[in-house]
C-alpha cells in the first residue's frame, strides 16, 4: 500500500506537473533510481495511458494548487469523510504513508499533539528499519487532562509499537507565568529534552483552532480564549497562537508554553482537516509555519477559495 501510494504521486508529478525525475527525487526524498522504478512499474500495471487512471485525479490537482499558491514543499489531500473520527483516521493514515519512507533516513522524529496525531503510530509502516540512534521526542509538555491526544501518550505509543527510545517533557504544557517557565526550562530533565528537540529532523504537528474543543482539553481556559479571539487568533501549533496572516498573537500566553518553537530546524508536517479548521490551516500556510500540509479535499478547496477572494480584493 505504501509503495502504491508513492507510485501514484510519482506518476502524477512526472506526467501532469512536468517535473523531472531529479526534482521528484528531491521533493520526495528518494533516489532517482527508485523514481525510475516506480514510473516503470506504473506503466507495467497500466496506470499510465493517455491520462492517469486513478480516482484521486482531483485530489492530486488540489495538492498541486496548494503547493503553487502557498509555496509549500508538499501537500497531501484525502477525500473528505462525513464522520469526524473517520476523517481523523484518514488524515493519520495519509500522514503515516507520507512519513514512513522518510523514517529510515532520520535519527530524531518530533511529535506534537492532537486527536488526529493520536492515530498516527497505528498506520506507520511496521517493516521500517530504524537507524540505531533513532529516537522520538514530544515537542511540548503535557495537557492538563489525560487524553489520548496528549503529546506523551502519542510519543509513548510510537515508542511501544516500534521499540525505539522516547523522550518526553514531563512538565505541564503551559505554566501560570513566563517567570515560572524560565525556571523550569533550566532544570536538567527539561533542558536535555529541549536540546534534543533542537536537533529534530522531521516534526509532525496538529493545527488547533479557536473552537470549544480546546477548552475541553485544557489547552486554554474561557478567559484566555476570549482574549485570543479579541486579538484575531485563528489557530495554534504547539500551543503558539497566530492570526489568519500567520503572525503570532498574545505573546505573553505563547511564552508560557514549554516546548519546541513552531518552526523546528527540520521539516514540519502539519496534519489537520475539517472546515472548522480552514482559517487555522490557512494562517499556518500564510505564516510559513509548516512545510508540508496533509488535509482533506473540502477543507483544501475552502482554503483556496478564501485565498482567492482575499487576493482579489
Amino acid at each position: 500500500m505504501f509503495e502504491y501510494d508513492m507510485m501514484i504521486r510519482v506518476t502524477w508529478m512526472y506526467y501532469c506537473e512536468d517535473k523531472t525525475q531529479s526534482e521528484i527525487s528531491s521533493i520526495l526524498k528518494m533516489s532517482r533510481q527508485k523514481v525510475q522504478r516506480l514510473l516503470s512499474k506504473a506503466k507495467e500495471q497500466g496506470l499510465v495511458q493517455v491520462k492517469i487512471l486513478n480516482s484521486v485525479h482531483n485530489l492530486l490537482s488540489v495538492e498541486g494548487k496548494l503547493r503553487k499558491v502557498f509555496s509549500i514543499h508538499d501537500a497531501v489531500v484525502v477525500p473528505t469523510a462525513e464522520d469526524s473520527e473517520e476523517l481523523r483516521r484518514s488524515l493519520a493514515r495519509a500522514a503515516a504513508n507520507y512519513l514512513s519512507p522518510q523514517l529510515e533516513k532520520i535519527s530524531i522524529l518530533g511529535l506534537g499533539n492532537g486527536a488526529t496525531l493520536s492515530h498516527l503510530p497505528n498506520y506507520v509502516d511496521p517493516s521500517i528499519t530504524f537507524k540505531k540512534d533513532f529516537k522520538v521526542v514530544s515537542l511540548l509538555g503535557n495537557l492538563l487532562r489525560n487524553y489520548s491526544s496528549n503529546p506523551t501518550s502519542i510519543g509513548m505509543k510510537f515508542s511501544d509499537r516500534f521499540g525505539v527510545p522516547y523522550y518526553g517533557l514531563w512538565v505541564p504544557y503551559k505554566l501560570d507565568t513566563v517567570e515560572a517557565v524560565d525556571t523550569v526550562v533550566k532544570q536538567k530533565a527539561v533542558s536535555e529534552v529541549l536540546e534534543i528537540i533542537k536537533r529534530v529532523e522531521i516534526s509532525v504537528v496538529g493545527i488547533g483552532s479557536t473552537i470549544n474543543r480546546n477548552l475541553n482539553s485544557g489547552i486554554v481556559n474561557e478567559a484566555e480564549m476570549k482574549l485570543l479571539k479579541s486579538k484575531g487568533a485563528v489557530g495554534d501549533i504547539l500551543g503558539r497562537w497566530f492570526n489568519i496572516e500567520g503572525k503570532f498573537v498574545c505573546e505573553e500566553l505563547n511564552r508560557r508554553v514549554i516546548g519546541a518553537d513552531v518552526k523546528t530546524p527540520g521539516k514540519t508536517i502539519g496534519v489537520a482537516g475539517g472546515i472548522e479548521k480552514a482559517e487555522a490551516i490557512q494562517g499556518a500556510l500564510e505564516g510559513n509555519l509548516i512545510d508540508v500540509l496533509i488535509t482533506d479535499e473540502s477543507t483544501a478547496n475552502t482554503i483556496l477559495e478564501n485565498k482567492s477572494r482575499s487576493s482579489s480584493k
